[in-house]
């Protein structure tokens, strides 16, 4: 009966260490998802900057902007969903660069 007992143990040992493990990678995947979203948002807070900087030295390139983002989101959006935030944003962004 010991024996049996002594290989539970082992088995629920083995079973905490691996879960460890486990929960070990999950948060290092996670610090790394994080960082890699806050080095996204940092390019895309940098290209917003840029593009409203030139469109408000260029105000007359906005049409042109807005025709070729709506053309951009015909082709890749995956559904309305997807092609509503992206036209929400692309109208926020050249509401910005109208404004001095």
């Amino acid at each position: 009966m010991s024996e049996t007992l002594h290989t539970i143990q082992d088995l629920l040992t083995g079973l905490a260490r691996d879960i460890r493990t486990l929960a070990e990678a999950m948060e290092s995947r996670a610090k790394e998802y994080r960082t890699a979203m806050e080095d996204l948002a940092a390019h895309i807070l940098a290209l917003e900057g840029i593009v409203i900087t030139l469109l408000r030295d260029k105000p007359e390139a906005v049409e042109s902007a807005k025709a070729w983002i709506g053309g951009q989101i015909k082709e890749h959006a995956s559904g309305p969903i997807e092609a509503a935030k992206a036209e929400g944003i692309a109208d926020k962004l050249l509401e910005h660069a109208l404004k001095k």
